[in-house]
């Protein structure tokens, strides 16, 4: 009996093994199946980003916000200082008025509401073709709200564009799939809107403090870090301004973002107060009681923060360069759109 019971513990334990084994296998060839998945997958949607990826940079084939993805037209390496934020940017500051006063290029990298998230995306898309000497950063869209969700989407959209332009299947021509992208638009203004509208404000609200303003979220510290390292290692210097604004800017963030600024070793330039003050006159240069500054109040911060940046960074020069001769043909026509009040 007893030789009987050990026969049959040593049946159930190779019974157990073969079972283990047996189990141990099917892991491995789930395992196998999942990632030959998913390497199909990424292979698949890879492909389909190449062809769903519009062709140009201009609205007509797809691309959205190509105001600011008008950077990539540019002609290579001829861009010297590279603008990045939301509309504070581009309604602030002038690249083609600083152009004519001091000779350097510039571009505003800005769409309306722009989070730190696309702030990414457009910088690395410009960093592609163009080696700035300096990165500008305007303060107000460090505080832009995102919430994960949109960081993740925004990561997905950056990897594959399939998912940004899936609706473009319904426009698909031979050329999405026999041609590479070629990026033939830039905006005549650099991506500076010119506006006009003015809606007083009161200047005594200017610069008030605010203990109940909401601080840079670790978020948005998280990805100011990405831009700042992103500038740093393409040899870019980094710049972050703080443009006129009754809205956006009070003491209490100034001083936040002195702070930050000088923790991720960068320049903090403040245009609401001390050295730097643009003397903005809230009853005429703002467009919409203190949030955005007009044509005019862009003129007293371009003219500001131009020389500023003339005198701090070494910017070349380049309006008798012949080869930066369609930079005065963009200022003519920036001319001929100024109005007189």
């Amino acid at each position: 009996m007893g030789s009987e019971k050990i026969k049959a513990a040593a049946q159930s334990e190779a019974a157990d093994g073969n079972g283990k084994r047996s189990r141990g296998k099917r892991v491995v060839r789930t395992l196998a199946l999942s990632v030959t998945f998913a390497a199909v997958l990424v292979v698949v949607l890879g492909c389909a980003s190449v062809f769903f990826w519009p062709k140009n940079n201009q609205a007509e084939f797809g691309l959205v916000k190509d105001t600011s993805n008008g950077i990539m037209g540019e002609p290579e390496d001829t861009i010297d200082v590279l603008f990045v934020g939301d509309s504070e940017t581009y309604s602030s500051i002038s690249p083609l008025q600083m152009w004519d006063d001091h000779g350097f290029t510039s571009y505003d990298c800005a769409e309306s509401g722009q989070n730190l998230c696309f702030s990414n995306t457009i910088l690395r898309r410009a960093l592609k073709t163009q080696h700035p000497k300096l990165v500008v950063i305007e303060g107000n869209s460090i505080y832009k709200y995102f919430n994960y969700g949109e960081a993740v989407e925004r990561t997905l959209y950056d990897v594959f564009p399939v998912f940004e332009y899936h609706n473009r299947w319904k426009f698909l021509k031979m050329a999405d799939f026999t041609q590479e992208a070629e990026f033939t638009y830039t905006d005549s203004m650099k991506g500076f809107w010119m506006k006009y509208d003015a809606k007083s404000a009161d200047a005594g609200d200017h610069m008030i403090h605010d203990d109940s303003s909401r601080k840079v979220m670790k978020r948005n510290r998280f990805y100011l870090e990405q831009l700042v390292n992103m500038s740093k290692a393409a040899g870019a210097e980094v710049l972050i301004v703080a443009t006129p604004s009754i809205e956006n800017w009070n003491p209490e963030r100034s001083d936040e973002m002195t702070e930050i600024a000088s923790e991720l070793g960068v320049s903090f330039l403040d245009l609401n107060q001390g050295e730097y003050e643009v003397q903005i006159d809230w009853k005429e240069d703002s467009r919409d009681a203190g949030d955005h500054l007009n044509y005019w109040g862009a003129v007293k911060v371009s003219d500001a923060l131009g020389q500023y940046l003339d005198e701090t960074y070494d910017l070349p020069d380049h309006r008798d360069d012949p080869a930066y001769e369609s930079w005065h043909d963009s200022y003519a026509y920036y001319q001929t759109q100024i109005r007189t009040k």
